[in-house]
């Protein structure tokens, strides 16, 4: 006897503890899943207005997302009554208008405005009565997308990869809570991470072992909005592997992440003329270690061109003109996953050499002067003369420069009366202090008078 009251006693417990959570959390979260769905109607969520009829049974309405975004709810209703927008499991996402507040009537309907942040994927509308009311009410349903491309699940077990330079744009959801993301560094180096957030979220850096290494941006001490975003850069340096990255929501919204290498490899020390021609000229730079190659540029109409790119330390120009000014530069650079990075720039000021002037037979005065002539060259900045006594020119050697490069001739003073003087000239061309010679003229000799 006392063993049978003592179930009823549980029983009648059961059933009240069933009641008190049915109160507390209300019919309209008890949506069973077996709930049959054989009547609903296909809608958009294009602005069109939808109309449903209240009564004792509840009302479906499907609809599709293609993407992340906002969808705007607009609800008109008529009489007391509710809609809800539930997930494709039938599990409530949102509860837009409960049959509560202002009594609608037919000549005085009640309006009501929602924006809720959801994922793609299948939805319902769901239109009930309350407290058996009847009438109408009319909605419709805008969607907004914020164009993301995120890899879904994107979850700690399949968390997206990122690829260098290319910005993914992500999103938090009514049910979408946390993201994760995963990127491999193919040596040791620099990296920048650059967040930009329309919403409150909590960007976190891991290593391979889960390990956090910083975190790239908070949700608080700001408020990013759609029209006014934030913007978080990190740069840090990190060894050869994988990293992970974790988005975890402070409210909803889209937020975007990139990540790039910032390698530079080392300038070369050093950019020369080896060989110097009067059409082309020689140019070796020194090599720099763990580089894929180099780029040599020339300037061309104040322009700098790509001339050549090559994995060798010097290179050649040919077709130049003579005794002309040219400038060159040069980097290195490393390609990391198809992708080049650049040194800065050593560059180069320097000439070709002008060409060989033509000596003409020299002439001698009473005054013991010596006329030497020459032919002009087509460019250059000046000439040099040569007198001595050595048809050699290894001693007794006497230089005397002419600028201007039309000038052709030049007096020599204060000779020996009958010595022979043997005499040679060469063009010149000079770039930032720097004088560049052609080679020598024939010899000519003469007897001082």
């Amino acid at each position: 006897m006392l063993k049978k009251k003592s179930n009823k006693l549980l029983v009648c417990f059961l059933l009240s503890f069933a009641l008190m959570i049915i109160t507390v959390i209300g019919p309209q979260n008890l949506i069973a899943h077996s709930e049959p769905l054989d009547n609903y109607e296909s809608i958009t969520a294009n602005g069109t207005w939808y109309e449903s009829q209240i009564g004792s049974d509840s009302q479906y309405f499907k609809f599709v997302l293609a993407s992340d975004g906002v969808l705007s709810t607009k609800v008109i209703r008529y009489t007391r009554s509710s809609l809800l927008i539930l997930n494709s499991d039938l599990e409530k996402v949102d509860c837009v208008v409960d049959g509560y507040g202002a009594e609608p009537t037919e000549n005085n309907p009640v309006t009501t405005s929602s924006d809720l942040i959801l994922s793609k994927g299948t939805y319902y509308v769901k239109t009930e009565q309350h407290n058996n009311n009847e009438g109408r009410l009319k909605f419709q349903l805008k969607f907004s997308s914020f164009g993301t491309n995120e890899s879904e699940p994107n979850d700690l077990s399949s968390p997206m990869k990122l690829v260098e330079n290319k910005t993914v744009t992500a999103c938090h959801t009514e049910q979408d809570d946390m993201d994760w993301f995963t990127f491999d560094v193919p040596l040791k180096t620099s990296v920048l991470i650059k967040a930009i957030k329309y919403n409150k979220s909590y960007i976190t850096l891991y290593n391979s072992d889960f390990e956090e290494i910083a975190i790239i941006d908070a949700y608080y001490g700001y408020n990013a909005t759609n029209e006014s975003p934030f913007t978080k850069q990190l740069e840090i340096e990190l060894d050869k592997g994988k990293y992970y990255i974790k988005a975890e929501k402070g409210n909803n919204g889209k937020y975007k992440i990139v990540w790039q290498i910032k390698y530079t490899p080392k300038t070369p020390s050093s950019l020369k003329v080896s060989t110097r021609g009067t059409k082309d000229l020689k140019l070796t730079w020194s090599k720099t270690n763990n580089v894929s190659g180099y780029q040599l540029y020339q300037k061309k109409n104040d322009t700098w061109k790509l001339i050549k790119t090559t994995t060798s330390t010097s290179h050649s120009i040919t077709g130049l003109k003579s005794g002309v000014k040219y400038e060159f530069r040069v980097r290195s650079y490393k390609t990391i996953n198809k992708t080049n990075y650049y040194s800065g720039y050593r560059t180069l000021s320097t000439a070709t050499k002008p060409a060989t002037p033509s000596i003409k037979t020299p002439s001698t005065n009473k005054k013991h002067q010596i006329i030497a002539k020459w032919s002009k060259v087509s460019a250059g900045t000046g000439y040099q003369i040569q007198y001595s006594k050595n048809k050699k020119f290894t001693s007794g050697v006497s230089k005397k420069t002419v600028s201007g490069i039309t000038k052709t001739s030049y007096i020599g003073k204060n000779f020996s009366k009958g010595k022979t003087y043997y005499i040679r000239v060469r063009s010149y061309k000079t770039v930032d202090g720097t004088k560049y010679y052609s080679g020598w003229s024939k010899i000519k000799y003469i007897k001082c008078k």
